[in-house]
């Protein structure tokens, strides 16, 4: 990002991302950018970016909407186009 915030170049622009839905008041809530940077495996069902991965046991992040913190799956993530 350059001093004004925006990207210098493609590789940090981010078209999509990653979002859970809280389990305590359904509030979409961002998991992770997606960045078009031409090197990202696509998931062959479903034609986007590989999904990141999660812990065994699931991954356990807090809903900034409600402060309430609930353990996630790989599977509840959600791509959204920005």
């Amino acid at each position: 990002m350059d001093q004004y915030g925006a990207p210098r170049n493609r590789s940090e622009i981010s078209y999509a991302r990653w979002v859970l839905e809280c389990a305590g008041c359904a509030t979409e809530f961002a998991h992770s950018d997606i960045h078009d940077d031409g090197y990202s495996p696509l998931d062959p069902f479903t034609l986007t970016s590989t999904k990141p991965e999660f812990p065994k046991d699931g991954l356990s992040v807090l809903c900034p909407n409600c402060k309430n913190t609930f353990v996630y799956q790989r599977y509840q993530l959600l791509y959204r186009e920005l």
